[in-house]
């Protein structure tokens, strides 16, 4: 009979704690029993922007055999490199294809010394007076362009050469 009345103890004890469980809220057997964390690797979500560029600084450079101007700007935060830019061109603003590091900066500032001539990726500043600006860059990310400086070429001779001259004021 004891044997009995303990058996009997135990469904009863069992029953009430199974019925505490049930009724007792936001706690299921499954969660009452054990819980798991698991960590999950995370990251930064950011939208791809880049302020444009200061507007570009001219100094002039070189001899009468070889004039060249030197562009300069301020660095702009997440940038990773510069492309300079024709912003007057017929079809639009056109790539110069030549690029600057942001790593070149001294002091906070980055430089580009350009030359127009036949020797040169920017032959195309033989025509007219170029207007250059200047575009930050990251990756997949690109600036709008910064406000254009425009350039001077300085004849046809020396514009072989690779004559250019900043705008005199």
């Amino acid at each position: 009979m004891r044997a009995h009345r303990s058996n009997a103890v135990r469904l009863l004890m069992a029953t009430a704690l199974i019925a505490a469980l049930a009724l007792a809220p936001g706690v299921t057997p499954a969660t009452a029993a054990w819980q798991v964390t698991a960590a999950a690797p995370s990251f930064a979500l950011s939208l791809g922007t880049l302020t444009p560029p200061a507007p570009v600084g001219c100094q002039n450079q070189g001899t009468v055999l070889n004039y060249h101007v030197r562009l300069s700007w301020p660095r702009v935060t997440g940038a990773t490199s510069y492309e300079l830019v024709a912003l007057n061109t017929s079809v639009g603003t056109r790539a110069l294809d030549l690029s600057v590091a942001d790593s070149t900066a001294v002091n906070g500032i980055v430089s580009a010394d350009v030359q127009a001539g036949l020797l040169n990726n920017i032959v195309a500043l033989l025509s007219g007076n170029p207007t250059v600006g200047v575009v930050a860059v990251n990756g997949a990310w690109r600036s709008d362009p910064s406000s254009g400086t425009t350039l001077v070429p300085t004849g046809l001779v020396s514009g072989l050469l690779g004559g250019l001259r900043c705008p005199t004021l």
